[in-house]
């Protein structure tokens, strides 16, 4: 069985890359929940920043799609007369 090691700087990346915000894409990938599980590598502080951010863009997501929404609302179905 291998057995690997992080590097100092390969360490030092993953501390900047959990650090750096990043925005939230729109496919299925949820780099979120890889960021969370080495979260334990930053400050309580960083981690609840971190937590903090991903609310902030899902709520704007929501209100986003709620809009669209709205503005689909009366539009009819395919099949109604």
């Amino acid at each position: 069985k291998k057995s690997y090691t992080i590097t100092e700087e390969g360490r030092d990346q993953l501390i900047r890359w959990l650090h750096k915000d990043v925005m939230m894409g729109k496919t299925a990938k949820d780099v979120f929940r890889v960021r969370m599980y080495f979260s334990n590598n930053i400050d309580l502080t960083s981690r609840v920043k971190l937590l903090e951010s991903q609310k902030m863009q899902h709520t704007k997501r929501l209100n986003a799609l709620k809009k669209t929404l709205e503005q689909y609302r009366d539009v009819p179905a395919l099949d109604s007369d």
